[in-house]
């Protein structure tokens, strides 16, 4: 699949203070999942469906596959360095809303 954004692999979590506590990316696993993106100040928020599954070398990951008019793409998470939290995702249609930006 051709990468969508020069700044894929790059993208970080930002800490955010008023997620549920203890509720981490294995709690997406077969849910809708938002991702806020932010990058170079511009904002996008993209919907998707959430798989979470362990692999041997990169250990657990986050899958979210994600569908857009300019082409379907996926939003891969690294469960050993997320360090964002989830949060409740009601407010944009879906069951948890996660932010990622690339660090400036």
């Amino acid at each position: 699949m051709k990468n969508p954004s020069p700044h894929y692999g790059r993208l970080q979590a930002r800490p955010t203070r008023d997620a549920p506590s203890g509720l981490g990316l294995r709690a997406l696993n077969q849910r809708k999942v938002a991702v806020h993106l932010v990058i170079n100040g511009c904002e996008r928020l993209v919907r998707g469906f959430g798989t979470f599954k362990r692999d041997r070398k990169l250990g657990g990951m986050l899958r979210i596959d994600c569908a857009d008019p300019s082409g379907n793409f996926e939003i891969l998470i690294r469960e050993s360095v997320w360090m964002g939290e989830v949060k409740q995702g009601g407010a944009f249609e879906c069951d948890y809303v996660i932010h990622l930006s690339v660090p400036g």
